[in-house]
């Protein structure tokens, strides 16, 4: 597969990305590209922010976040090519490979193995289906220091390191709403700025399913979110939408 590096802005700051140079394909170019307006205009990362990015393709937000100064950025993606790609790519930016890691499995509601193109689940394998786990396992599994005090001014809790806001992007297809299911605790602790591409044309309702989940105050299951602001994005098939200023319920 023909490659070349090329160079990329993120408000003004270089970085490199190696590229799919053969004929008719310009796949992993499009993605930096594509979408700049929400990356731009709502995905506001700033120096020490955590960001979480499932779905991330050739790393268009992950990489655009490590460029601005992001403290560390965890990227999903169940496409082997892209993160073979993403992984040259890391290379080519000195310091980068501390700074992100690239996971090659997916994320879901709990733990076990997922068709993506029937979404049979099962806690064992079985014939085109791939592994995944859930954020709160993923999460769990991170080194944690302990802080003064929590978001709230409330007393420490052992909390992973962050100097600013933590972000959590997710593109998945339509699978959103599971992957949140599976994040009950992150949300809770982290209460991290939320940015979703919603795929009502796969999932009709999936925008709507999504507010309503954030919104079930905890005491009856849920993470209690107050969505603040509501995006809608994109030509035809997405849309976006930016929960911010969370507070529990």
């Amino acid at each position: 597969m023909p490659t070349e590096k090329r160079e990329y802005f993120y408000r003004n700051v270089p970085f490199n990305v190696l590229v799919n140079t053969e004929p008719d394909n310009d796949s992993s170019s499009f993605t930096f590209t594509d979408e700049q307006v929400v990356r731009d205009t709502l995905f506001n990362v700033k120096p020490g922010d955590l960001v979480f990015d499932v779905g991330c393709g050739f790393g268009s937000y992950a990489f655009s976040a490590l460029a601005i100064g992001a403290l560390h950025a965890h990227a999903w993606s169940i496409n082997t090519p892209h993160v073979e790609m993403m992984h040259k790519s890391i290379a080519l930016n000195p310091g980068w490979d501390s700074r992100i890691t690239v996971n090659g499995t997916g994320l879901y509601k709990e733990t076990g193995w997922l068709c993506e193109a029937t979404q049979k689940f099962s806690k064992t394998w079985f014939e085109g289906s791939f592994p995944v786990s859930t954020l709160d396992d993923y999460v769990s599994k991170l080194p944690r220091v302990m802080r003064d005090t929590d978001l709230y001014g409330r007393p420490s809790t052992p909390y992973l390191a962050a100097r600013g806001k933590t972000w959590l992007k997710i593109d998945t297809e339509g699978a959103e709403l599971n992957i949140l299911q599976g994040a009950k605790q992150f949300l809770l602790d982290y209460r991290p700025t939320i940015l979703l591409e919603n795929h009502e044309t796969l999932v009709p309702g999936i925008t709507q399913a999504c507010q309503d989940w954030l919104h079930v105050w905890q005491s009856k299951g849920g993470p209690g979110y107050q969505v603040s602001k509501w995006v809608p994005y994109h030509k035809v098939s997405h849309s976006v939408y930016l929960p911010e200023e969370c507070v529990p319920s």
